[in-house]
């Protein structure tokens, strides 16, 4: 009778330790950077980057979200997306500026939306 008991906490621990790790990989992840901007996007996962210069971001179908503020604003590249013709272009942005993206996943097709915030000044 004990080891069955002894079995079924180790079942229960077991079980446990694995809902724990699946909850910890759907958590989102914050991801903060500046200047040169090289990124390829993953899945559940915020992005804040500021001050950037160049921005290269590569879409795959997964959801995430971000934000882009631009110093000195470079070149911007964005691939990996299906045509989306939804939101601004990002390719109209200036310097100062703050960029709103979000990423989503359809039919194993990425799609990117951005959204112009304008320049915002923090106080």
């Amino acid at each position: 009778m004990a080891d069955m008991k002894r079995l079924h906490l180790k079942r229960k621990n077991l079980y446990l330790e694995m809902k724990d790790e699946v909850a910890r990989s759907a958590m989102i992840k914050l991801l903060e950077d500046s200047g040169e901007i090289i990124c390829v996007c993953e899945d559940n996962r915020d992005y804040s980057f500021t001050d950037v210069t160049d921005l290269t971001l590569t879409v795959q179908p997964v959801r995430c979200h971000g934000f882009v503020t631009f110093g000195t604003k470079g070149t911007v590249t964005v691939d990996g997306y299906a045509d989306n013709d939804t939101g601004d272009d990002i390719n109209d942005a200036a310097d100062g500026e703050t960029w709103e993206f979000s990423v989503w996943a359809h039919k194993g097709k990425g799609f990117i939306t951005w959204h112009n915030k304008g320049v915002i000044t923090w106080e």
